[in-house]
């Protein structure tokens, strides 16, 4: 009798055990606050979506701005875009439009065209960037966005301040045995005069880790 109860609790304490070392990986995931790659195109909230998703491209305010877009190159393609960006903005659906940007590989800047009522002013800015890595035989490509925004003094043309930039996984197609995110993520901002220098580090993992990498742009504000 004593001999079984003696089993039952080692079966117990063991049990218990288990359960423990299950959940503890599980919390320090999730305390690590992963962004993995559809967070940001389906469910995101406002503080991973760049202010030019959430504060310019809505059906209320898009009017009030003049957009600029360019490709991976530089290029200015607002001509060809602008129209299929504002339908969707219309739609009040800005994830929608930061997802067709990031297909496409588009960088936006929003500059307000309000009649000036007051000296301060403040401008959006959003960069993609493609990747590539390799890590345990797998060479693998995505793609993250880094966005901000700049306040500036319309009657002295100086940069006032600047947001903290924040980051997304946008793409990545690692196939079904893979499930990526990024993670150890610092961001931030450095202000100059008449321009900003917006940037990110960033670990790229998917079950193995493919590294560090830094992603950074200037933004220059149209004064």
């Amino acid at each position: 009798m004593n001999m079984n109860l003696s089993k039952n609790k080692r079966k117990t304490i063991l049990s218990i055990l288990v359960t423990i070392l299950l959940i503890l990986p599980v919390a320090y995931i999730t305390s690590s606050r992963p962004v993995f790659a559809d967070e940001i195109n389906n469910n995101a909230d406002s503080n991973t979506v760049p202010s030019v998703f959430t504060e310019v491209l809505t059906p209320l305010s898009i009017p009030h701005y003049d957009i600029t877009i360019t490709n991976s190159f530089g290029d200015d393609v607002t001509e060809s875009w602008i129209s299929i960006i504002e339908k969707y903005a219309y739609t009040d659906n800005p994830l929608l439009v930061k997802k067709i940007l990031d297909r496409e590989g588009l960088s936006i800047t929003a500059v307000s065209n309000k009649p000036v009522l007051k000296a301060s002013e403040r401008q959006h800015f959003y960069r993609t960037f493609n990747e590539i890595g390799s890590a345990g035989g797998y060479t693998k490509e995505w793609s993250v966005g880094l966005g901000g925004s700049i306040t500036y003094n319309r009657r002295t043309n100086k940069i006032t301040s600047a947001s903290t930039p924040t980051i997304g996984l946008v793409n990545a197609n690692f196939g079904t045995a893979f499930s990526p995110w990024i993670g150890n993520i610092s961001t931030g901002r450095t202000v100059y005069t008449s321009k900003v220098l917006f940037y990110a580090s960033y670990n790229m993992y998917a079950g193995i880790d493919f590294g560090n990498y830094n992603v950074s742009f200037y933004a220059y504000p149209s004064f």
